[in-house]
């Protein structure tokens, strides 16, 4: 007897977790499924998928490599990156922006003319919202003309695809394909992939794929390394944040403090009422 999903799994394992997320992206009929239902297309009409190297020069604003999730050509004619961004990142619009605009600039530096430029898309899978004010999980973004919203150019494009929406998303969005994906990037258990792998052979397949980092232990062991680090860096980012939060109140409340030694020396002077210096900072025994 085939054994289910839940009886082979040892670990489960979260697609939210950069190392899985981009294992099972590499599997070619997975990206099909996942690109077809972005686009809106069939997944058969994606003949050709290209894997370029995922690593930018050191352009990058911070004069550091940026390393993207996937980057990739699409039927030799539209260059995409697929990024997963699971904390919160206040400039990402911006990011996004530098790295599309990078993919279609360096189709010039390859000898391309201008009428052979492709179209460079970026999708952005998010796990914060970027949008509050939109209650859509998914937002297609292109270069409009601000009255009559006629296209400037189908070379750039830009998709964002918010995890954080999708468990509040309407009736009707849950029937859409994409809805599924989304619920696959989301799950937290194993009887959540197993539900997901009967919607459709893509997702079947994305669910094969996870399983595959549980039965190789090589696999497994570095999707475990890469967690761990994961968890790390948000720990040190909270220790951060708790040290700073505290220095911010020490100074708030030392600044408070000499305010009111200043208004106590001036109503001194004024009023002539006897003070005490001392009177204050007892009141505020931290100090």
């Amino acid at each position: 007897m085939e054994k289910t999903l839940q009886q082979e799994t040892k670990d489960f394992i979260s697609l939210k977790v950069d190392f899985a997320f981009k294992h099972v992206m590499k599997n070619k009929k997975v990206l099909r499924g996942l690109l077809g239902t972005i686009f809106e297309i069939s997944p058969e009409e994606i003949t050709d998928i290209e894997f370029r190297d995922t690593s930018l020069t050191k352009s990058a604003p911070d004069g550091k490599q940026g390393i993207l999730d996937v980057r990739i050509t699409v039927n030799r004619r539209k260059h995409i990156n697929i990024e997963l961004q699971i904390n919160y990142f206040q400039y990402w619009k911006n990011r996004t922006m530098f790295y599309n605009f990078k993919m279609f600039v360096d189709q010039g530096r390859s000898g391309s003319k201008y009428k052979e430029f492709n179209p460079c898309i970026h999708i952005s899978i998010l796990d914060f919202n970027l949008f509050p004010d939109s209650g859509k999980f998914h937002s297609k973004i292109q270069l409009l003309d601000t009255e009559n919203h006629q296209l400037y150019t189908d070379k750039i494009a830009f998709h964002v695809i918010e995890l954080k929406k999708v468990k509040s998303a309407l009736i009707e969005a849950q029937g859409n394909e994409l809805y599924h994906w989304c619920m696959l990037i989301n799950a937290k258990s194993r009887e959540e992939y197993e539900m997901l792998a009967n919607k459709n052979e893509y997702l079947k397949e994305a669910v094969d794929e996870i399983q595959k980092i549980n039965r190789d232990r090589a696999l497994r062991e570095e999707y475990l390394k890469r967690k761990m680090a994961i968890m790390d860096e948000e720990s040190q980012k909270d220790s951060y944040f708790e040290a700073g939060l505290k220095k911010g109140v020490e100074q708030g409340l030392e600044q408070g403090l000499e305010q009111g030694l200043e208004q106590g020396k001036i109503e001194n002077a004024i009023y002539n009422v006897p003070y005490k210096v001392d009177t204050l900072r007892r009141r505020v025994p931290c100090l």
